[in-house]
């Protein structure tokens, strides 16, 4: 199979107290072999939760997920297999109203139709030798794509990698 190649990302940016559904819409193009990744991040005090994902009007499939920082926040992927070009709709559902949330679409082309993702890994805690530091270690072979989702708090992402990223 071909190498994975990115198509478009899109992201709604943070937005503030929403209520319980929030709609965005994603342009793909025309792809071979396509996948929707969809990256949701969610900020509530009570805690909510992510109650789900549709692309395109059909549930996503749910990847993995993770609560961070004394449960306030949540973060999730999910996948949608061979989405169609063109403009559509990706609609994330929460148990409640959020007092913020991100949504973020990245397509790809070339991407294993049966299996299209891997083990799902996640961190939340900082790195026990440099606490100014979060790290995740995720195993891949040469021509898989990883894909991530990360949420701050008070903090500032900077740095590198040693592998191909995307950042949306």
């Amino acid at each position: 199979m071909a190498t994975p190649t990115h198509d478009a990302s899109s992201n709604s940016g943070v937005k503030n107290n929403v209520s319980s559904t929030a709609g965005y819409s994603h342009t793909a193009g025309t792809l071979t072999n396509g996948i929707a990744i969809i990256r949701v991040t969610m900020q509530d005090s009570t805690p909510g939760d992510i109650t789900g994902v549709t692309y395109n009007g059909s549930a996503a499939t749910q990847i993995g997920s993770t609560v961070t920082y004394a449960t306030s926040r949540r973060l999730a992927m999910f996948y949608y297999l061979n989405p169609p070009a063109g403009s559509s709709a990706v609609v994330a559902t929460f148990s409640e109203s959020m007092n913020s949330h991100i949504v973020s679409v990245s397509t790809y082309s070339n991407t294993h139709q049966v299996s299209p993702t891997g083990t799902s890994n996640s961190a939340t805690d900082f790195d026990t030798v440099n606490p100014s530091e979060a790290r995740v270690t995720i195993t891949s072979a040469v021509g898989e794509l990883v894909v991530a989702v990360c949420s701050f708090a008070d903090a500032t992402a900077s740095g590198t990698t040693s592998h191909d990223s995307r950042a949306s």
